[in-house]
Order: structure tokens, then sequence, then C-alpha cells
């Protein structure tokens, strides 16, 4: 219930004009502050809103006198000093010309009182107070003055009579103008004469049985002194169906609360259109709209849909120069509107903000794209929470943005569901020279919605806008990038053992984007032609990424091959082109091991390096052991060296005379060097032929200790020491492989 309910009854029409559509368009930044001259103050309803807006003071003249009663009843009395600020004053605002008309009368009632020039029949004449005799004597070194008028008629002898020089003292001029007092253009033609520019006007509708049947004689008019700056005015449009009661009461506390206010906000209704205005819910968010000084209207869509309906905001008569748009279900954060606008700039068309729904708050990944050639990837930037806040330049916005009204070229040619309309029209934004913006300190929540919206459309209109939209592409001369996936959710082995046959992948998908989603990026860093995303990613846009999993793909096919020909076929290579492995540098001391898999009691760990060191030691070698921070330190070894480079490794690698790992990440590494060098590779229950290179000295004890199930992960499986060749087993199986002697020990 409103604050004044009480006065409704007094005069319902006047306390609709002022409270519920706010006709005058006043709001508190003009008013605050100000001297407020209100000429036909009635029952105060006006003075009553200039003093919550923060008003210095009001002079309120009623010169009628049961209106002057009310007023003073409902403003709390005539001493202004415990009212409020609010001055009642019982005269009526008029030029004194005493040789035409010496006295003046008042004649009817209520809000339809007028000022009635010459005698009144039973000597009722009342006082009256000139324009310049207020301003000269009341407002006498006020900086800051406006005037309210609603006084039938009357409006047309005071203006007329003022000089330019009172009128000028005006820094706002609310007025109700009335036909049956003179020409309304031509008063409104003297107010800009005097220098003010007509900022708004609103026009009384009349009605019979509920429906409108026309207009009103009377309409208000908002002046504003020219040398008065106001901040640069933008219209919010929200195209909403069927969301009443779901997320449009969101969506307009949003606007509500915004810390930079849209001038006004225009609702399309293209649903049942519903009488909201004595809403529980809506005449609370419509009162807290005017009390923000955010005009609303409510128009009934023309149930095109949202296109039709952003294109008809375009010519509405009070839509400003730039267009907010809004989703019916968008809730922005309170600053949006302040950081969007703070991008315009004179070659920007269009700045768009984030639109993030919240249930998938996710950072923007590395391949999420707003060219429009990425179209079909899928992910917009503007999904994304981003890690930077400076803006940055896009080839076109999604769902909510700012847009200069006079460069907006909407499509025609969609259907009602309107499918990839922002696209298109900020897209033909950038096509024309100007700039389309995201500024990521802006967050607008998408609370999709299962019903209502655009989702009440039929699919195949979906289907026959990407038609539209690809023949928009074709006139843009603009060719969507095409995209190959796959997916390592795997070790980093697994990553090296795909690097294998990355050249072939590359070449066999030269047409078109390839990206990786990968656990371990840093493998393929030196892979320019692939771009790379997360793990997470991939399960946001595939959801189950198990078809990517070769350790799925091969034992549904009874695998024996090597891991990298499972990966050929899973990815469409035919054929594989094998390096020639070299053997290590003769002249080299050193000798490289990789002792663990992950860990030293992992099944696939050797468990006798501390022997096995002892011995190579005896060849004159030097060992060098590489591995992970935290790892166990081999005794006897030469040096360790932990967290090396990928490429560091291969740099190694290549110098040295051998190397020596178990089944873990390096065998894979070396395979991908430009010339692989031959190393020694020991396996217990993993098999060779499988996840082994042929080059390679693959060790294997017995094939009987092999896993039955070779693709199952590793949790849980023991290591088991009878499993592996002893030490001496071991170096004898290596040194008959490699010369490896430098000067043999006695």
């Amino acid at each position: 219930m409103h604050k004044y309910e009480h006065l409704r009854a007094q005069d319902p029409f006047i306390f609709k004009e002022i409270f519920e559509v706010n006709a005058y368009h006043a709001f508190e930044n003009e008013i605050k502050d100000a001297v407020v001259i209100d000429v036909g103050a009635n029952v105060g309803m006006f003075s009553l809103l200039a003093r919550d807006y923060g008003a210095k003071r009001v002079l309120a003249f009623e010169p009628q006198h049961d209106n002057y009663v009310k007023l003073v009843e409902n403003i709390g009395g005539s001493d202004w000093t415990k009212n409020g600020g609010i001055i009642p004053i019982a005269t009526a605002v008029y030029p004194n010309n005493e040789s035409k008309y010496p006295t003046v009368h008042i004649e009817g009632s209520g809000g339809l009182a007028r000022v009635v020039e010459g005698p009144d029949e039973v000597g009722n004449d009342i006082s009256t107070s000139e324009l310049h005799e207020i301003l000269d004597i009341l407002c006498k070194d006020e900086g800051r003055i406006v005037l309210k008028m609603d006084c039938e008629g009357s409006e047309y002898p005071i203006l007329q009579g003022a000089s330019e020089s009172d009128l000028r003292k005006f820094e706002y001029i609310y007025i109700e103008i009335h036909k049956n007092g003179g020409d309304p253009e031509s008063l409104v033609g003297r107010i800009r004469s005097a220098g003010f520019k007509l900022d708004h006007t609103f026009t009384f509708l009349n009605y019979m049985d509920g429906k409108v049947v026309g207009e009103n004689n009377n309409k208000v008019y908002k002046f504003r002194r020219n040398d008065i700056n106001i901040p640069l005015e933008v219209t919010c449009v929200v195209s909403t169906k069927d969301r009443y009661y779901s997320t449009l009461p969101l969506t307009l506390m949003a606007i509500c609360n915004q810390t930079y206010k849209p001038t006004n906000l225009i609702i399309y209704d293209d649903g049942e259109m519903k009488n909201l205005i004595d809403d529980p819910l809506y005449s609370h968010i419509f009162r807290l709209l005017m009390h923000k000084g955010i005009q609303w209207y409510w128009e009934p869509g023309q149930r095109c849909g949202q296109v039709a309906n952003h294109i008809a905001s375009l010519s509405y008569k009070e839509c400003k120069e730039w267009v907010w748009r809004l989703d019916d279900d968008n809730v922005p954060e309170p600053s949006v509107l302040q950081f969007l606008v703070s991008n315009i700039e004179s070659d920007v068309g269009a700045v768009g903000g984030l639109v993030i729904e919240p249930k998938s708050m996710e950072v923007k990944p590395s391949i999420a794209s707003s060219k429009i050639e990425d179209i079909y990837l899928g992910m917009n930037e503007q999904w994304y929470l981003s890690r930077s806040d400076k803006p940055y330049v896009v080839d076109h916005l999604y769902s909510s943005f700012i847009y200069r009204k006079d460069l907006a070229k909407y499509p025609t040619d969609l259907s009602p569901a309107g499918h990839r309309e922002e696209t298109i029209m900020t897209s033909e934004l950038t096509r024309g020279g100007y700039k389309c913006i995201v500024d990521p300190r802006a967050h607008t929540w998408h609370m999709r919605c299962p019903t209502g919206g655009i989702r009440t459309y039929d699919h195949n209109d979906f289907t026959k806008d990407e038609l539209v939209f690809m023949k928009k592409l074709r006139e843009w001369n603009v060719i969507p990038n095409d995209y190959e996936f796959f997916v390592l959710d795997n070790g980093i082995g697994d990553h090296f053992a795909f690097k294998s046959i990355i050249k072939e992948y590359i070449e066999l998908h030269k047409d078109k984007k390839i990206i990786l989603f990968t656990c371990f990026p840093q493998v393929f860093e030196d892979v320019p032609e692939i771009r790379q995303s997360s793990i997470a990613v991939a399960k946001m846009i595939f959801g189950d990424i198990s078809r990517f999993d070769a350790y799925i793909w091969m034992p549904r096919r009874g695998w024996t091959q090597p891991l990298q020909k499972a990966f050929a076929d899973m990815v469409g290579v035919k054929s594989l082109t094998h390096p020639s492995a070299v053997h290590g540098n003769g002249s080299s001391s050193i000798v490289v091991i990789s002792p663990y898999s992950q860990t030293p009691d992992h099944a696939k760990s050797y468990p006798y390096w501390e022997e096995l060191v002892k011995l190579l030691n005896s060849c004159g070698v030097k060992v060098v052991q590489i591995g992970r921070s935290g790892e166990p330190e081999i005794a006897g070894v030469h040096s360790i060296i932990y967290d090396y480079s990928f490429s560091k490794i291969d740099n190694l690698v290549s110098k040295c005379r051998t190397w020596i790992s178990v089944d873990n990440f390096l065998p894979h590494l070396v395979n991908c060097m430009d010339k692989p060098v031959v190393g020694h590779v020991i396996f217990s229950q993993s098999d060779p032929k499988i996840f082994g290179y042929g080059y390679n000295n693959n060790i294997l004890k017995s094939r009987k200790f092999l896993r039955a199930e070779q693709f199952r992960n590793w949790v849980g499986v023991e290591q088991r020491r009878e499993m592996f060749d002893s030490a001496k087993d071991m170096f004898v199986k290596i040194k008959g492989f490699t010369n490896l002697c430098l000067e043999q020990s006695s």
C-alpha cells in the first residue's frame, strides 16, 4: 500500500497522475534541494512528492477554499517549519491587470477549480500573486527553483505574461496544459523560445467500461532549461511472454536498483496482457520504479516475438538515443548499466557485459570466442567469468547490451522465436564500422527459465532462423570454422602417446580447427596448430566424455596393438610414420633414469633401484635421476633433477649415453623426439606390446605376470617384487643391449 493511500479517495485521478504513473516525469535529482513553486497545489499531492524528493522548500498555491483546507491537513499543518518545508498559500497565481480585470474569483471545485476573471456574483473574490513577485520576494537569492503548474487554463496568462528572465530562473517546468485556455502549441513555443528543451510529454486517456476510447484534451509537458546538463539518457526495453510470476519480477527489481538509472522502461507484453496495476506484487514494483525516477510503460506486444517488439521500441516516442535491452529472465547486478555507459565513445555501437547462468559459473576457457567465425563453437566469451576487468572488442554481442537506437538494424525475416537476432543485429554494427565492446565488470545473471519466453515457440522456428543466419554469413563472406575435438583425460604418458600421431592428425583435419581438451597442456605447447582447453570445459560441452577414453575403447575391441595405434584408429588416422630411433651418445657418461610410476611402491615401479644403480656405477657412468618433487633420491646416483620441463628432459636424453625407466611417461616422451634415443623400459604387469615401443629394450620377466585386464586403472594393484628381474639380471639385460661400460671395474 502506498504511503499516501489515504489521499486516493480525495481525488483518484490526481493520485494516479502523481503517485502511480508520474505524469510529470519529475524525479528526485531534479527536485532535491530546490525551491518548488506548486501552482494549483490542489490537496497537496505533488507538494508531498516534492517534499519526499528532498525539496528545500515548497510554495503550495491553492486559492480554492475546500482544496486549501485539505491541503493544510494533508501536509501536516500550515507551519512549514513543522510540516517538512511546505508553505500553503491561499492565493491564486495570476497576472495583475487592474484596468482589465481588477478582481478574479474561483469557479468549480476539486481538481477542476479554476480562476475566472472578474468579480464573483456573491462577492467571493480572491487575492492574487504575480509570478515575478513570488520570484522576487519568496525566492530571492535561491539558487535552484522548479515550477509545477496545474491551474486549469491559467497557465496561459501566467506564462505568456512572464518575462524571459523570470522564466529562465526555473531549471525545470512541469506543466499540465489545457486546451480550454488557449493554444497549447503557442504556449509550448513560448517556453521553448525562453531557452527550454521539451523533455517529456504525457497524454491522458479517456476510458469507458475499462477500455480506452480516446485522448483527453489535456497534456502534461516537462521542460528543462537548456544549460541544465543531464546524464546520458537510456531507455530500457524488456520483451516478455508468460513470465509474470517467475523471472520477470526479478528483472524489473534489478532495473530499479541500478546505480545508473535508465530514463525510462518499456515493457512489451506478448503474453496475456494482464492488468497488473493493482496486482499485490507489481503495484510495489511500479511504485518503486517511479520512486527511483524511472518512468515505465507497459505496452501490448505484437505477439510476433521479441524481434518485432524490439523493432517497435525504436519508433516509440519516449525511446531515447541509447537502448538497454534485457530479456525477461536477465537479472543485472546494480552496477551493470553504469559500467556499460562508461564505455560509450563516438565509434562505439553497442556495449554488453557478461551474461552468466548461476548454476554454471565457469571461468572463461582459453578457447572461448566471440568471433563470428567461431559462432558454431558454442562458447561465447560473454557466458563465462573473466580473469580480467579490462573491456575488449568483439564481433557480436549476446542477449543483453546497450546500443545506439539510430544504428540498429534488426532482421525482419526471422520467426517469432528470433533465434540469432542479437547476433545479426550487432554483427551489422561491426560491419558498419562501429565497435561492439564487452565489459567483463558488468555481470547479468541469466535465470534460464524452462517455461515462457522464446521457449514457447516451435522447435522448427529455430531451424528456420538458423537457415536465415547461415544466409547472412554467406552475404558477409564469413566462413564459419569447423572443429575437430579430442579429449585426453589421461596421464602424461598417454598425452605423449597421442602426440606421437599429432602430425598425421593435423594433416587429416587440415581444414578444421583442432581443439584438444587435456590434463597436461604443456605436452602440446610446442604444437601451434592446435588449441587447448581443460577437461572441465570438455565435460561442460560434451557431458559424458567416455567416448574419447582410449581405456574404454581398447578393451571393447580386445586390443593388443600399441597404444599410439589405438589413438590413431580412434581419430581416423590411417597410417603412421614411425621415427628412426638412434642409440645414445657413445662418448657421454650420463645414464638417465626415471625410476617410478607416480610413487616408489606403485605396481609398475621397480623395487631394486639401489642395487641396480650400484652396478651401473661400476661401469664408470654417471647416473642422473629425474622425477617430481618429493620423490626419494636413490642412493648412489650422481645427481637428481626434480620437475624438469619436458623440453629440458628431451635435451637431456638426446645427449645421454642411454636411459632407463619403468612403464611411465618417459618412453612416450622419447618417442616424440625428432630422433628418439633407444632406451630400456622395465615392465612387470603391463604389456610392452601395447605400452612399449619396438626399438627399445623392453624388459619383461615373464608374460605370465601380465594383468588379465590391461586397461583397468592401477588403483589398489600391489607391487610384487617377484614379478621383476633382480638387479643383477636386469643389469645383464641392459648391458647386453647397450655398449654401456666406459671402464669395467675388476
